[in-house]
């Protein structure tokens, strides 16, 4: 069983809050955030106790789109970064480039670099077709396939 507790205090634009996960018997995630918002943006840093991680990042949102973006450190000796580095960095976005065709990407550069992309266009008022692709750097030299790709179609009555 997973049991989940948090705490959450905002005065304003500025909210601090602390959460922890147990699972069974063991504390599993332990971190504390601070957040600002201005307007549609985001801003936050946080920290897991446990999982030894430290991070900074920001959502930007404008109109039709949305960017994240955010830079992880790691005090765990044994945590594998960017180039050898303790550092992770993960981004992403959603843009709405029409009423009808929207389009979601995130990249994560760590030990192993990995890339999304979806791609959504409603034909109409009940077809919609989409293509996903992404690349996972951590399959290079094993049995699973680097790069996928798949296409969909859906019907709705």
């Amino acid at each position: 069983m997973t049991l989940t507790s948090k705490l959450n205090i905002n005065y304003k634009d500025f909210h601090v809050g602390v959460a922890a996960a147990r699972l069974n018997e063991a504390i599993t995630k332990t971190y504390g955030q601070f957040v600002v918002v201005d307007k549609d943006n985001q801003y936050w840093a946080r920290a897991d106790h446990i999982g030894k991680t430290a991070s900074f990042g920001c959502s930007i949102d404008e109109k039709s789109r949305t960017h994240s973006h955010e830079i992880l450190y790691s005090w765990d000796k044994d945590f594998k970064g960017f180039r050898d580095f303790p550092v992770e960095i993960n981004h992403g976005g959603e843009y709405s480039t029409s009423d009808a065709t929207s389009l979601g990407w995130s990249s994560k550069l760590g030990a192993h670099a990995s890339l999304s992309l979806e791609v959504s266009h409603k034909v109409d008022k009940n077809w919609t077709v989409g293509m996903t692709q992404q690349f996972d750097g951590s399959r290079i030299g094993t049995k699973l396939p680097a790069y996928d790709v798949g296409f969909n179609v859906s019907y709705k009555l």
